[in-house]
């Protein structure tokens, strides 16, 4: 689970907690030209957002979801199929699986109001290889979502073709008629409670781990008292052992504590191994932490904490990936040295790598596997690839240069923008010749927030980023909302643009 679903979940906590509110068989897509899908295709070149939410891993298909695009590639990154403005509802994609063909994407889109943003979810766009078309599934449509968002964090196609979807409201979505009917399975905890909030699924054989929150009224609630929380949760996990018929949660009682928000099954040795990995229950500050990863090897019955102390980069863990005798944990960083840390002896010591082994940022928001040796890291400014089980990594860079395809002549990523979470904002522009660059960054009310770059020169080229720490020019943070920044080369103007600020 990528980080940036996290701070839109948070974003929708009152959705959750108030009901007032309304509100893998290997097949090449090289064969088959995936598929036959409207794509626009830049000599081969990504065209896509450096902000990486999810990656799925189909035989020498990679498929790489994206804030501003979905991509695949199958030759470890050196060409790439782009699909934008195509079938999908959004080219915001939170999750991406495929088979056979066969593409899976769940999409949100964001909507700009002068006091910040609001989420909508887009539904599970399908694209039908047999049929040569999309589809996209929603409460109307036949996917089982009930509430407002109409939204799946994760999407998982099984072995024999079935599709898993991880709702944010109503449970776990399943069909095994590629999307014609769904059935709605809501688990329930230990104490008869359901369970309508999942976050991640992992599945082997007729063996399901999904990630999930139960909320409940809290029976001491105050409304006298502004502290009494009227909801209450119960964060954990949920195994079943026979292909989803009956379920088993394991939460604090059980020795799973935190915000479980990745799910990973691991077989060793003919054993299965599942770990857990956790993250902030409050992503909007930054002084709180995930709990590091949780293991256990028995189904259940007893489990194994990791953390910084065994050698993790950061006790938060958005992604989590296995393969063979390898298992990696995607971490973020947050005054924590942040990376991949990989482990072959079962989570007792952890190895970590960041930018010094070649990641373009410590900020891991997500990991998949291709085999013990090929690894792939999605990050919030790049994507990150392995051949060496983790120990080095070559950069990728997804997003193209300014100009070119259909994005403007100067654009700014990634937005929405946090500051406690991204560390910094990119602008970024071409020049197809040298000269004195201005940049300005102003809010909505047409006020200068900060005079980023101020006439200074600039060589050619088609890559040239400028940085923003979302601070003003007497260095407090920008408030929430619309901004926009103008470029201005040799005193005359030359391309301007906007984006979110959302802490």
């Amino acid at each position: 689970m990528a980080l940036r679903r996290i701070i839109i979940l948070s974003a929708f906590a009152a959705l959750a907690l108030a009901p007032t509110v309304d509100g893998a068989v290997k097949r090449s897509w090289l064969a088959r030209d995936a598929a036959g899908v409207e794509a626009y295709v830049g000599g081969g070149a990504p065209q896509m957002s450096d902000v990486v939410q999810d990656i799925w891993v189909d035989g020498s298909a990679v498929w790489v979801a994206t804030v501003d695009g979905l991509g695949v590639t199958g030759d470890r990154g050196a060409t790439w199929k782009n699909y934008r403005k195509t079938g999908l509802p959004s080219d915001d994609v939170l999750a991406v699986a495929a088979r056979g063909g066969d593409i899976w994407a769940s999409c949100i889109e964001v909507e700009e109001l002068r006091e910040g943003v609001i989420y909508h979810g887009r539904g599970l766009a399908h694209y039908d290889a047999s049929a040569g078309r999309w589809r996209v599934y929603g409460k109307k449509d036949g996917l089982p979502a009930d509430g407002p968002l109409e939204l799946a964090w994760d999407v998982v196609v099984d072995g024999a073709g079935v599709v898993w979807v991880a709702l944010w409201d109503g449970g776990i979505g399943k069909s095994a008629d590629n999307g014609r009917t769904w059935e709605l399975i809501v688990p329930k905890d230990r104490e008869g409670r359901r369970a309508e909030h999942f976050y991640s699924l992992a599945k082997r054989g007729n063996l399901i781990w999904a990630a999930a929150e139960v909320t409940y009224p809290n029976p001491n609630y105050d409304p006298n008292d502004p502290a009494s929380p009227r909801f209450l949760s119960n964060l954990g996990v949920f195994k079943s052992e026979d292909n989803g018929s009956s379920w088993t949660f394991y939460g604090a009682r059980q020795g799973v504590i935190g915000f479980a928000v990745v799910v990973n099954i691991q077989n060793v040795v003919g054993r299965d191994v599942v770990w857990v990995g956790t993250a902030p229950s409050d992503p909007a500050n930054p002084n709180i932490l995930g709990n590091g990863v949780y293991k256990s090897e028995d189904g259940g019955a007893s489990w194994f904490n990791y953390d910084m102390a065994q050698g993790l980069g950061s006790h938060t863990v958005y992604g989590f990936a296995s393969a063979g005798p390898w298992a990696w944990a995607g971490t973020y960083a947050r005054g924590t040295p942040g990376g991949v840390s990989r482990t072959s002896d079962r989570g007792a010591t952890w190895q970590n790598y960041g930018v010094e082994a070649g990641l373009p940022t410590p900020y891991v928001t997500t990991v998949a596997a291709a085999s013990a040796t090929e690894v792939w890291a999605g990050t919030d400014f790049g994507l990150g690839y392995s051949s060496d089980s983790g120990a080095t990594w070559r950069k990728i860079e997804l997003t193209p240069p300014a100009g070119r395809v259909d994005l403007p002549a100067a654009f700014a990523f990634p937005s929405p923008f946090a500051q406690e979470r991204d560390y910094f904002m990119t602008i970024r522009y071409g020049l197809g010749r040298g000269g004195t660059v201005t940049l300005d960054i102003y809010d909505f009310a047409g006020r200068r927030v900060i005079r980023l770059v101020n006439h200074e020169y600039r060589g050619p080229g088609e890559r040239i980023d400028e940085y923003w720490r979302g601070e003003r020019e007497d260095g407090t943070p920008a408030a929430n909302g619309i901004y926009f920044f103008t470029l201005e080369v040799d005193g005359k103007a030359a391309a301007r643009g906007k984006f979110v600020v959302l802490n």
